[in-house]
């Protein structure tokens, strides 16, 4: 039987005591693929920093942090509509 690599790479992060980590960057990672097709003109500015306890932290540069702010609720049922092992609760911005 064919196992997806994915399962693979969860076992050893597991194993290692790396779940979190592992989890965190998935859903940074695909949050940011997400940005990158949703909202390709801030996909500079936001970057998704770290998952942890349903919270995502996500940076804003400069006065995207606005804009960021006003797209939340949209954004956070755009990320809850992905296939994430963990469900994302709520955003909080960093600005920079």
């Amino acid at each position: 039987m064919f196992e997806p690599a994915k399962n693979f790479v969860f076992t050893a992060t597991s194993k290692y005591k790396l779940d979190d980590v592992a989890l965190g960057s998935l859903i940074c990672e695909n949050v940011r693929r997400l940005i990158a097709q949703d909202y390709p003109s801030f996909s500079e500015s936001w970057t998704p920093l770290k998952f942890k306890a349903g919270s995502l932290t996500i940076r804003a540069t400069g006065s995207s942090g606005a804009e960021l702010f006003m797209q939340t609720q949209t954004l956070l049922l755009k990320i809850q509509s992905l296939d994430l092992p963990k469900s994302v609760q709520q955003i909080k911005i960093v600005k920079v």
